[in-house]
């Protein structure tokens, strides 16, 4: 378990937090201070999960930009990283 993990309740209504992040997206510069304090804060948690799995995404992306459709190679890569994170 990890001990940084927000563990507050967090609220039913989060629309006011989508809309800090729209904001801050228009380079409104006290939504960034406040999504700025959300992500210290005990939203935190909501508000990156809500971008979904950044590494999951990042590790696509580099497989799909390398091998393309060639699959074998992407399974041999695939199999690479999960050792290294495993080892790590």
């Amino acid at each position: 378990m990890n001990p940084n993990k927000n563990t507050a309740v967090i609220p039913e209504d989060t629309s006011y937090l989508w809309d800090i992040v729209r904001k801050a997206n228009e380079g409104d510069s006290d939504a960034i201070t406040k999504l700025r304090d959300e992500l210290n804060g005990s939203n935190a948690d909501l508000l990156i999960s809500a971008c979904g799995d950044i590494s999951h995404q990042t590790q696509m992306t580099l497989l799909e930009s390398m091998f393309g459709k060639q699959t074998g190679f992407k399974m041999v890569a695939e199999t690479t990283m999960r050792q290294l994170r495993e080892e790590l």
